[in-house]
Formats: C-alpha cells, sequence, structure tokens
C-alpha cells in the first residue's frame, strides 16, 4: 500500500512540474510580469497556464511564441506589435480571437482553428492566408499584408461583419464559395478591397470548362478537376460559366442547390445512385428566376427530401421550383420521367 500512494505521489508531482519551453526572453518576461512564472529559464510550469482563456503580450518585442501551444484554454491572444515572423496556432483550439497585427508575419497557420470569430492580421509581410476551415469567422482583417493568395473558402457571406482586405497590391483574385455575393458586396467602394481584386470560386480557374464533384471532394482544398473535385453541387455551379458543365459523382450530397443566371449542365453519374437530399430544408432544385434556363440542363438524379415553401408570393414545391425561369414544360416533364426521378418530397401548404 505504501509502495502505492509512493508511485502515485511521484506520478502527481511530475504532472504538476511539467515545464513548457518558452525560447523567448521577451516572451518569458512578460509570462513573469503576468505571475504565470518566477524565473528567466527558457521554461514555464505548464500548469501555471493550461488554464488561461486570455493572454496580453502586445509590444514586447518578442520574436517567438514558441509555447504558446500549451495555453489550450486559450480564447483571446493579443499579440499586436511585436517582431514575430511566424505563427502557428494548430494547438489552441478553443481560440476565438487572434489580434496579431504590426508584426512581421510570413507564416499564419489558423487551419484548426473552427472556433474563430475575430482575427486581425493586419500590417505583417503574409503572401497567403488560409480561412477556408474558420467557419464561424464575422471578423477578418488582413490588409497591408503581401498576399497573393486569399482563401475565403469557409461557406460565409453575410455573416461576416467585417471585412478588409485592402492594401494587397498583389492580390488580384479571392476565392470564395459565393463569388456573386462577394462581388456584390465585398467592394472597393464600401472600403473592402482594392480596386481590380476579383472573386472566384478557383482563382486561375477560368480554363476549367466541365468540374467534378465527388462526395470525397473539397470545397476548400479542390481545383474542380477529375483529380481534385469538389465536395458540394452549388460549389460547382458557382464555380462555372455559360455552356460550361458539373460532373457529380454518385452519392448522396445534402443540399439545396439553386441555379444562377448562366446556362450549364449539371449531370449526375445514374439517377438511381446519385442523389440531392433536401434534408427538409426547402426546395431542392430552384432555377432561378427571371432567366431563360431553355439551355440548361438537369439530369441523371434523384431529387428526395425537400419541403416545399411559402415565401415571396408562394407556395412552391419542394422537388423542383421553375416560377418564372423561363423553363419548357415538355423538355423538363420528359426529362422528369426518363433522366430525373422526384421522390419523397412534402409540398407547400398556403
Amino acid at each position: 500500500m505504501k509502495r502505492i500512494t509512493f508511485i502515485l505521489l511521484i506520478a502527481f508531482s511530475f504532472v504538476f512540474a511539467q515545464k513548457t519551453y518558452v525560447p523567448d526572453d521577451k516572451f518569458e518576461q512578460a509570462l513573469i510580469d503576468l505571475g504565470y512564472d518566477t524565473t528567466l529559464d527558457d521554461s514555464v510550469l505548464t500548469a501555471n497556464i493550461s488554464d488561461v482563456t486570455s493572454l496580453d503580450v502586445m509590444d514586447k518585442e518578442i520574436s517567438d511564441l514558441t509555447g504558446i501551444e500549451a495555453f489550450t484554454a486559450l480564447i483571446v491572444l493579443e499579440c499586436d506589435n511585436n517582431q514575430l515572423t511566424s505563427l502557428d496556432m494548430s494547438k489552441n483550439i478553443a481560440l476565438k480571437e487572434l489580434h496579431c497585427p504590426g508584426n512581421q508575419l510570413t507564416s499564419l497557420n489558423v487551419s484548426k482553428n473552427t472556433a474563430l470569430e475575430i482575427l486581425n492580421c493586419e500590417r505583417n509581410q503574409l503572401t497567403r492566408l488560409d480561412v477556408s476551415n474558420n467557419t464561424v469567422l464575422i471578423d477578418l482583417s488582413c490588409g497591408t499584408n503581401q498576399l497573393t493568395s486569399l482563401n475565403m473558402k469557409n461557406g460565409l457571406t453575410d455573416q461576416v461583419l467585417d471585412f478588409d482586405a485592402r492594401g494587397n497590391p498583389n492580390l488580384t483574385c479571392i476565392s470564395t464559395l459565393d463569388p456573386a455575393y462577394a462581388t456584390a458586396n465585398w467592394t472597393s467602394a464600401n472600403g473592402k478591397i482594392d480596386a481590380g481584386v476579383t472573386f472566384s470560386v478557383i482563382c486561375g480557374g477560368t480554363d476549367l470548362t466541365t468540374w467534378h464533384i465527388a462526395t470525397t471532394g473539397s470545397d476548400g482544398s479542390g481545383s474542380g478537376t477529375l483529380a481534385s473535385p469538389l465536395a458540394t453541387i452549388q460549389t460547382g455551379i458557382n464555380a462555372a460559366t455559360d455552356s460550361d458543365t458539373v460532373l457529380v459523382a454518385a452519392g448522396t450530397y445534402k443540399e439545396n442547390i439553386k441555379l444562377n443566371f448562366i446556362d450549364i449542365s449539371i449531370i449526375g453519374k445514374n439517377r438511381e445512385t446519385t442523389i440531392i437530399d433536401g434534408d427538409q430544408k426547402g426546395t431542392v432544385v430552384k432555377f432561378h428566376r427571371y432567366h431563360n434556363h431553355n439551355k440548361t440542363v438537369l439530369s441523371g438524379f434523384t431529387i428526395t427530401n425537400g419541403k416545399g415553401t411559402v415565401d415571396e408570393g408562394g407556395p412552391w414545391g419542394g422537388g423542383i421550383e421553375i416560377n418564372g425561369a423561363g423553363v419548357k414544360v415538355k423538355p423538363l416533364l420528359e426529362t422528369l420521367t426518363t433522366l430525373l426521378k422526384v421522390s419523397d418530397v412534402i409540398p407547400a401548404v398556403g
């Protein structure tokens, strides 16, 4: 019994004596000033920092934040106006706010910070920034850098309350899942971007005329090719231009898709195995009103699990809505009979 107690005491002492390496003296001194450390010895007791939720180390001449990974409960980090050249927050998965303007950053990793809401990385030397995994971001300030690539394919539109990417003279295109929204709302006139910057699902992908979709694909990193497909049909539609083709591999896609002001072909692998599931969230397929879709092709799908809606003068059906879309009825009925299957949809009541 004494031996077991002794072993437990050793283990207990080891846990609470575990230290985190902090090689930057300026960073460690800041932790000493905040009461998390006592001696300048390139280390800090991990137990002293693992529960810290907010950390302010602004204006401390810090060049290396090694040790920040041990702040596992960190929600807010303010490290403005230091001398940092790289910052990796991949271990700080609880982080909601990151303020790091006025450094010398050439590398910033926030790919694991899915809870991140506010990111201010202005006035650095970043050439690339990827916020495609930051799906709850409401504030992005990345102006006055050297960006040539900005990946905003996180699916957000009006959820982003503040966005500023001005002062990046080499940035010509921003990747986003909804270029139409971005083009209309994130403009140089309202202080969001520099004049001449455009938006695209795939920046530099204008040579593609066939866009590949698969359940194994990725909207964030996929390029739309057969080898690197996108994940959702709507993203393929948003990427396409007139006369393009969106090829959809077999699988189930939980989406409610809307065809834009273009004429494209959306082709499923097989209507029995390629399923668009509306997940009871509204009409499964909407042809854009006030556009003549006579040249649009939709075939090779099962359209299911839709729900009719009563809005904008409805009610509208749960499967396919073609109100005011300029679709010829007879070809559509022939398509529904031979190439599409519509099932298990709830009509609107109103």
